[in-house]
Order: C-alpha cells, then structure tokens, then sequence
C-alpha cells in the first residue's frame, strides 16, 4: 500500500521542489510517504496521506471532487467514491486534530470540494541549491587540487625565507660567502674570487694559509 503512495509522491513532489512541506506543528514527508507532528511519526492510511498532499498542491484554493477522484480514486478502482472521500477527509482532520466546524486545515466548500487553509511552507534546510545538486567527485577534486595549491605554496614560501634568513646573517657578518664543501665548486668559487688567493684547500677539505 505504501509503495504505490511513494510512487504517487515521488511523481507529484516536484509541485514543491522538495519533499517535505511543513504547516503548524505538523510535516509531511512525500518521500518516505509519512506525516509527522513535531518530529513524530502518525500513523494514517493511504488514502488520506494522498488526499493531504493533494491538498498541500494547492494551498488555498478550491481542490474539487472531480480532481480528488482522479487522484486518488482512479477509474479501475471499484469502491464507493462519496463513501471513500468522506471517509478518507475524516481520518486525515482526526489525524490533524481538525473539524469541519471550525477548520484550522481543512475547509469543506459546499458542493465544490475542499480548500487547505493553513500556511504552507518549505524547510529552508532541505532547498536544493545548485551547490549541492553539483557531481560530488567534482566538488572531491576542487579541494584536492585547492589542498596540493596550498602545499606547493607553503613550501616555496618555507624556501624563500630560509634563503632570506642566510643572505641576511651574511650581511650581519659582514665576511665574504662561505665556501662550498665540494673540490669542483671550490676551484670555481676561488676562480671567482669568493676566496682570497693564498687560502689552499687540502684533501681532507680543511684549509691552510
């Protein structure tokens, strides 16, 4: 019974652009097919939960017999139709603490149909955005090619302090670069005059005058 209500719903849900639709205390969940009152579930058959959501497509105006047959009560369906809807409007005002006497849902229009009254409105917290209606593997890839920016980032500005901080400690010294640890960065670094011309190095990398 339920499957053929979440099809229905899932086939009208786009009315709302979402599937859940709130009024006062209570909430109606076209997905999963279940009305809820502050957050509790309420039992209620199938053929008032679809006479509820009917309803809630057409918040204020007049939802006449000829369309709820069609709705609910389609044209293979061998029952009592006056019987059925009278039966299905009074489970769904038992369900909502309603009567017909003094609507707060639920209006009856004499000989024309049936009016919901109440203020409809859809949680802002289920809205469809087109951040979250994105491909999630996109959203996946943005960050880890954002993170590997930042890494790279970081460590080029890691090297361009490291490299300030030794020209700096030079200029404080005030003494020529220092020589390099290797023999054939050694002759090109004297050749270049980094060193003065009676330093000798020896094998062992030590130097004498």
């Amino acid at each position: 019974m339920l499957d053929s209500l979440r099809s229905s719903s899932r086939m009208s849900a786009p009315a709302f652009s979402t599937h859940r639709v709130q009024f006062g205390v209570f909430e109606l969940d076209l997905q999963h097919a279940e009305l809820r009152k502050q957050g509790v579930k309420i039992k209620l058959q199938e053929q008032p939960l679809k006479l509820l959501q009917v309803l809630l497509e057409n918040p204020g105006q007049i939802v006449s017999r000829e369309d709820l047959r069609e709705r609910i009560w389609p044209a293979n369906t061998f029952v009592e139709f006056d019987q059925g809807l009278y039966s299905a409007i009074a489970r769904l005002r038992d369900a909502l603490g309603d009567s017909s006497e003094n609507p707060v849902f639920i209006e009856t229009v004499a000989r024309r149909g049936y009016r919901f009254v109440a203020l409809v409105r859809v949680p802002e917290s289920v809205a469809p955005t087109a951040q979250t209606t994105r491909n999630p593997a996109m959203a996946m890839r943005r960050f880890a090619l954002s993170l590997l920016a930042g890494l790279l980032g970081g460590a080029l500005l890691i090297g361009a302090l490291l490299i300030f901080r030794r020209c700096w400690n030079s200029s404080l010294v005030g003494g020529p670069p220092q020589p390099p640890h290797n023999t054939e960065a050694l002759d090109g670094f004297c050749r270049a005059g980094g060193i003065p011309g009676d330093i000798t190095g020896r094998q062992d990398g030590s130097f004498y005058f």
